[in-house]
């Protein structure tokens, strides 16, 4: 009997969807738990729907535990209008609430650090209905450990498409207690181009670097840029406000 349960055991993990990796860099599958606690439950909007609920970890041991719920909700009004303009095709609204978990009186609680709503503009009509959420915790500057960066993947998988999705970036360059600085990187691939983003590569001063690549046809060579930290962001060279030091 054992035997038989770990080999149903062993062949659900292998049939098992993935969660999906971004677009350069692999995304560690974080634990997951479709267990929604009850705080998370009483601060959730009505009619809001849960995309991701787990522990997202740092790339190097912290001392806490932090936990994502990432999560979508009808927008109020449905459709953000300009000057005449539809400023975004998603009729959602998206949220992020970090917490940090706890221990008190022996009994797991957790505690609301940070509360980030998502520009719904990133997510269009080939994005926003995405059916793969994937998170994780980078550093700005990983040789030190220095200010953390919130990734979180959202792709859309299909079988009638090729995938589209978008990496939005928190980055906490003041600290969890400030509002962080929110970058998004849309990508896709279809019949006749492709464009992606590497958040792996690090400049001479010590800093994540993001180099966007594009590329027309399958065969050549792809379009390389740089997307340097200046302190507001990461933005193409020449930056506008580059950082002359290196991180102390």
């Amino acid at each position: 009997m054992k035997f038989f349960l770990v080999g149903l055991l062993s062949f659900g993990l292998l049939t098992m969807p993935a969660l999906a990796e971004p677009t350069a860099t692999p995304i560690p599958v974080p634990k997951w738990n479709p267990a929604l606690p009850v705080l998370m439950q009483k601060m959730r909007p009505k009619q809001a729907k849960t995309r991701f609920f787990g522990e997202v970890k740092f790339p190097t041991p912290v001392h806490n535990r932090y936990f994502l719920h990432f999560y979508e909700f009808p927008q109020t009004p449905p459709l953000i209008y300009a000057a005449g303009v539809r400023h975004s095709n998603s009729d959602k609204d998206y949220r992020v609430d970090l917490f940090v978990r706890y221990f008190r009186k022996g009994k797991i609680a957790y505690r609301l650090i940070r509360r980030l709503n998502i520009d719904s503009s990133y997510f269009d009509d080939d994005v926003y209905h995405f059916n793969s959420v994937s998170p994780q915790f980078i550093w700005l500057v990983p040789d030190k450990r220095q200010i953390p960066i919130l990734q979180i993947n959202c792709t859309d998988y299909n079988a009638f498409y090729f995938p589209f999705g978008v990496d939005i970036l928190f980055i906490f360059n003041k600290g969890f207690g400030i509002e962080p600085i929110m970058q998004g990187f849309p990508n896709y691939n279809n019949h006749s181009d492709c464009q992606g983003y590497y958040f792996d590569k690090i400049d001479e001063r010590g800093y994540r670097k993001v180099v966007s690549t594009y590329q027309t046809s399958f065969g050549e060579d792809p379009t390389l840029n740089d997307m340097l930290w200046n302190g507001k962001g990461f933005y193409a060279v020449p930056t506008p406000t580059p950082t002359p030091f290196p991180p102390q």
